[in-house]
């Protein structure tokens, strides 16, 4: 929802990968794979929920026996969020809220000419999760990042793999019912009664709200708006800063009938969220949420009525077969009967 796959991340430049040439003697399964720095990384797909595990495979291959001294894979979470007010005041923070390593090798270890084949698991078990996210200023972003230590002046291996992490949902008490029950009086005002209720404000694809106006006045009202809107804050919390970004109309309903004097409409209507909405969130960095908006419309120079109420919008779904692009089978894709595929041992690290 709301998800880019952008891999301009922290301090590893993409640009220096370098794309390697397999030889003609290479198992069937590494020639199907795009090498870069000699390591490709494989999940199970590229979407993956919070509380979940992220399993996937390290392939490696070397023509020569080289020494290594660490040989890993990192799983790491990035929040991040940059902007500028006028030319001399420029915002920005960085958190790694998530940062779990599973390593292959240990210290000097003396990996054979080969090709190599490297399983992990990480779990996502920290708590609220916030998913893959990018926004103007802003963004949370996923990757896996394989890495080859060498000793000496050796140069290492790298390789980088963004994946996309669909959140914990929000869980926030809001009320279900806003109301104006006492209307101001006098010279100039048109008062009127309005009530708005949401069924339940934890939604995913749609929203049904129950609204009731009561035109009080001697004046006919020209309709009323429902809206739901995103709300987007960017947050340096060590400088006390914060960036409201421009509301979204997410889905609105207009309705121009008149409503007359003295009459009561109750209408109970039902409001669609696209599917590509990010999640209500909230992080130290980040916080998204949306509101269900009414406007009644009252005569010209007079003040509409307005009333809202929060909602918390949930990730999607978890059955999302027609992205689940790249499969693993159940077993590493290992012939038993090459010899020059070697697998390699895994040890996890929760830091």
């Amino acid at each position: 929802m709301g998800i880019h796959q952008e891999v301009t991340l922290d301090d590893y430049d993409e640009k220096k990968e370098q794309t390697v040439a397999l030889p003609e003697e290479a198992p069937e399964e590494f020639k199907a794979l795009d090498f870069k720095n000699h390591l490709h990384i494989k999940t199970e797909g590229i979407l993956f929920w919070s509380k979940e595990n992220v399993n996937g495979q390290v392939f490696y291959f070397n023509k020569e026996p080289v020494d290594v001294k660490r040989f890993s894979i990192k799983l790491k979470c990035i929040h991040r969020v940059r902007w500028s007010q006028g030319q001399n005041d420029h915002y920005s923070a960085t958190r790694i809220p998530y940062q779990h390593v599973v390593e292959f090798l240990g210290e000097k270890t003396r990996l054979e000419a080969g090709y190599h084949v490297f399983p992990f698991t990480f779990r996502l078990d920290a708590d609220k999760n916030v998913g893959s996210m990018e926004v103007v200023g802003g963004s949370v972003r996923w990757f896996l990042k394989a890495k080859v230590e060498k000793p000496g002046l050796s140069f290492n291996q790298r390789r980088r793999k963004v994946i996309r992490v669909i959140g914990d949902a929000l869980n926030i008490n809001y009320p279900t019912l806003a109301e104006e029950m006492k209307p101001k009086m006098g010279f100039g005002h048109v008062p009127v009664l309005a009530s708005l209720r949401v069924h339940n404000n934890q939604v995913q694809d749609k929203i049904t709200v129950t609204l009731k106006i009561e035109n009080i006045s001697e004046k006919d009202l020209y309709g009323f708006k429902l809206k739901v809107k995103r709300h987007i804050c960017l947050k340096v919390p060590n400088r006390n800063a914060t960036h409201w970004l421009r509301l979204i109309d997410l889905s609105k309903h207009n309705s121009k009938d008149k409503i007359s004097p003295k009459e009561v409409v109750e209408k109970e209507i039902t409001l669609n969220i696209p599917s590509n909405t990010i999640p209500s969130v909230r992080s130290e960095l980040i916080d998204v949420f949306h509101k269900v908006y009414l406007r009644v419309l009252k005569p010209a120079f007079r003040f509409d009525l307005r009333l809202d109420l929060g909602i918390n919008v949930k990730p999607p779904p978890k059955v999302l077969p027609s992205v689940q692009i790249e499969a693993l089978p159940a077993q590493p894709p290992v012939p038993p009967s090459n010899p020059d595929v070697k697998e390699g041992k895994m040890e996890i690290d929760l830091m």
